[in-house]
C-alpha cells in the first residue's frame, strides 16, 4: 500500500510541480478575469461530475467479480457521454431566458469539461481496482504536462477564455485517449460502451446517497465562487480562483490519492476485523493531522512574501484568501478515511445527513453574511472556512467512536 501511495504522490507531485510553474505565467499574460472565468467553469463542473457518473466508479475497487466490473465501467462511461450532451442542451435552453453576460457564455465549456473529467475519473478507479497505481500516477503527469503547457500556445496569436479552455480541452481528450489505449485488452472496444440498468441498481448506495452527497459536498465546497460570482466582479473572481488552486492544487491530489489507496486498503481490513480497521483508522488521520498542521503553520507564517514574489503584487489578496482557505481545504486530505469507512460499512445515510446539515449551515451563514453586513470578501471566506474546519473534525471523530464501538 505505501509503494502505491509512494507512485501516485511522485506522480502527483509532477504534476503540482508542472501547475506552479505555470500559474504565474498565467496570471501575467491572461490575468484575473481569465482566471476566474475557468474558476466558475471548475466550480461548476466539479458540480455536475457525480450526475454523469452516478458515481458507479465508486464501486469499482471493491467489485471482485470481472464480469459485473466490465459492466459498471461501460455504463458510467454511457451515462457519462450521455450527460455531456443533456447538460449541453440544458445551457441552450437557459440562453433563452438568462440575460447573457460574460459570466454566463463561460459556463458553456462546462458540459465538455464535465465529460473530460469524468472520463478520467471512471479510469483511475479501473485501473485501481486492478492495482495499477503506475498508470494512475503516469496519466496524471501527462495530464498535468499537456495542460499547463498547450495553455499557452493561443498566446502566439492573441488572448481570450475561449482560447485558453479549448487549449485544456483538447489537452484532456489527448489524455482520455491515451487511458483508453492503456485499457485495451482487458475490455473489448465493442463493450466499451455498454449500458447496463442493473448496475445501477445494484450499486443504488453509490447511485443514490453517493450522488445526493457529492452534490450536497460540491456545492458546499464551491460556495465561496458560487457567491463571489453573484456578488463580486470576475477579477475579484480570480483573485479567489487562484486562492483556491494555491490550495486545491496540492490538497484535491494527495486527497485523491488518499482515496484510492486506503479504498482498497479499509475494504480489506474490514472483512478481516473492524478493531483493526478502527486502530488504523485512528493511526492514519493522527498522522495525515500532524503532517496538515505543520504545513499550516508553515504557509501562515512564510506565504505572504513568497506569494508576492511568485504572482506578484496584483495578487495579494490571493493570499490572503489562501490563508484561511487552507485551514478548511487542508483538513480533505484526511476527509476522504471516514468517507470511504461509511461507504464500506454501508452507512451512506449518516453522510447524507451529515452534508444536508453542512450545507443548510453554510448557506444561511452566507446568506445572513450578505444581509447583514457590508459584505467584505475576506470575512465571508474566513466564515466558511472556520466551518468547514469544525465539520471535518466532526465528521472523522464520529466515524471512529463507530468503529471503536463496532457498531456496523
Amino acid at each position: 500500500m505505501i509503494k502505491s501511495l509512494i507512485q501516485l504522490v511522485v506522480g502527483n507531485g509532477l504534476v503540482q510541480i508542472l501547475a506552479f510553474i505555470a500559474a504565474p505565467f498565467i496570471t501575467r499574460y491572461y490575468g484575473a478575469d481569465v482566471v476566474g472565468a475557468f474558476g466558475l467553469v471548475a466550480a461548476v463542473s466539479a458540480f455536475l461530475v457525480p450526475i454523469s457518473t452516478l458515481r458507479l466508479e465508486l464501486s469499482l475497487p471493491s467489485e471482485k467479480d470481472d464480469t459485473v466490473a466490465k459492466c459498471i465501467f461501460s455504463t458510467a462511461i454511457s451515462l457519462s457521454i450521455f450527460s455531456f450532451f443533456l447538460f449541453f442542451l440544458l445551457y441552450s435552453i437557459s440562453s433563452f431566458f438568462v440575460s447573457e453576460s460574460i459570466k454566463f457564455n463561460a459556463i458553456i465549456f462546462s458540459p465538455f469539461w464535465v465529460l473530460v473529467l469524468s472520463i478520467n475519473q471512471i479510469f483511475s478507479y479501473w485501473f485501481v481496482r486492478n492495482g495499477q497505481f503506475n498508470v494512475i500516477a503516469k496519466s496524471n503527469l501527462i495530464r498535468g504536462l499537456l495542460q499547463n503547457t498547450t495553455i499557452f500556445i493561443p498566446l502566439v496569436f492573441f488572448v481570450s477564455f475561449s482560447a485558453f479552455m479549448w487549449a485544456k480541452i483538447i489537452s484532456a481528450i489527448m489524455v482520455c485517449i491515451w487511458l483508453f489505449i492503456q485499457i485495451k485488452g482487458s475490455i473489448d472496444f465493442k463493450d466499451l460502451f455498454k449500458f447496463e440498468f442493473y448496475v445501477i441498481t445494484k450499486n443504488k448506495d453509490y447511485t443514490t446517497h453517493g450522488v445526493f452527497q457529492a452534490l450536497l459536498n460540491g456545492f458546499g465546497s464551491y460556495l465561496p465562487q458560487f457567491t463571489f460570482a453573484y456578488q463580486y466582479s470576475l477579477a475579484t473572481l480570480g483573485q479567489l480562483s487562484m486562492a483556491f488552486f494555491l490550495v486545491q492544487a496540492p490538497t484535491g491530489l494527495l486527497s485523491q490519492g488518499i482515496r484510492q489507496v486506503f479504498h482498497k486498503k479499509f475494504a480489506d481490513l474490514l472483512f478481516t476485523s473492524v478493531s483493526k480497521l478502527a486502530k488504523f483508522y485512528k493511526y492514519s488521520v493522527l498522522a495525515l493531522f500532524t503532517i496538515y498542521f505543520v504545513i499550516v503553520l508553515l504557509y501562515w507564517l512564510f506565504g505572504r512574501s513568497l506569494i508576492v514574489i511568485y504572482l506578484g503584487e496584483g495578487w495579494i489578496d490571493s493570499f490572503e484568501y489562501s490563508k484561511w482557505l487552507c485551514i478548511w481545504f487542508g483538513m480533505t486530505v484526511i476527509n476522504p478515511l471516514p468517507n470511504i469507512v461509511l461507504q464500506i460499512i454501508k452507512k451512506q445515510k449518516i453522510l447524507t445527513i451529515y452534508e444536508v446539515i453542512y450545507l443548510a449551515t453554510r448557506v444561511i451563514c452566507v446568506i445572513l453574511f450578505l444581509l447583514f453586513t457590508n459584505a467584505v470578501s475576506i470575512h465571508l471566506v474566513q466564515l466558511l472556512s472556520i466551518i468547514g474546519f469544525l465539520f471535518n473534525c466532526f465528521i472523522i471523530t464520529y466515524v471512529y467512536q463507530i468503529l471503536r464501538k463496532n457498531t456496523i
